[in-house]
């Protein structure tokens, strides 16, 4: 199972991506991610990860152990909860990815550009 835990939903994904996923992980099961306060302090943010990665750890013990062996928690977002919830899935093991991808810019003219992110593979932290 992948716990996609980003402001992209995987119905959103290509079909690239949704594939790659797929033959990975089996499952997709997407958290949306949290919209973080800018004005937080580090303890609130903190807090909040590890409520997130409570949830997630909830997930993985109720799964079936054939289907632990191919968990993983494809996070990406706000850098401090990023880094703070990273810190506590590595305690356990957990793998954890993020999508790469190659921006392709078009100069549309007057300053302005049309920019497109294409998925490319997942990477591990």
């Amino acid at each position: 199972m992948l716990i996609n835990l980003t402001n992209h939903p995987s119905r959103s994904w290509s079909e690239k991506q949704r594939v790659a996923a797929l033959e990975k992980y089996g499952e997709i099961k997407d958290i949306p991610f949290p919209d973080i306060d800018p004005a937080l302090g580090k303890k609130e943010v903190v807090d909040l990860a590890a409520g997130y990665f409570l949830k997630i750890s909830k997930i993985y013990s109720e799964l079936p152990q054939e289907e632990k062996k191919r968990f993983a928690i494809h996070v990406q977002g706000e850098h401090t909860f990023v880094h703070h919830l990273l810190k506590q899935a590595e305690k356990l093991n957990f793998t954890c990815i993020a999508s790469t991808t190659r921006r392709i810019k078009k100069d549309l003219g007057s300053g302005k550009s049309l920019q497109q992110f294409e998925f490319v593979c997942f990477r591990e932290y």
